[in-house]
């Protein structure tokens, strides 16, 4: 209800810069909320995408790098998650 994602794909210098926002609770509080879940639950979802970067950066001598940020209003409160990817081109 409410919510909102933006995908965006724009080339920097020598880089695909691909952003994706939304306006969920954020990255840090859905992490704090997995945790309690239980000791059974394992997110895996970044993991994986960080070792598939790491091999196909090893393979082919790129540097694609993914990053996370929280997003907050003014006034603190979490505002949602911005995902940037950079890949050469």
């Amino acid at each position: 209800k409410g919510g909102k994602l933006e995908i965006s794909l724009k080339q920097k210098m020598d880089m695909l810069v691909c952003t994706i926002e939304d306006n969920g609770v954020g990255i840090n509080k859905s992490l704090s909320l997995k945790k309690n879940k239980g000791p059974d639950h394992t997110s895996s979802g970044m993991k994986l995408t960080e070792e598939r970067l790491e091999i196909i950066n090893t393979a082919h001598k790129d540097n694609i790098n993914v990053s996370i940020d929280d997003l907050y209003e003014l006034g603190g409160k979490e505002a949602g998650t911005r995902v940037t990817l950079r890949i050469p081109i």
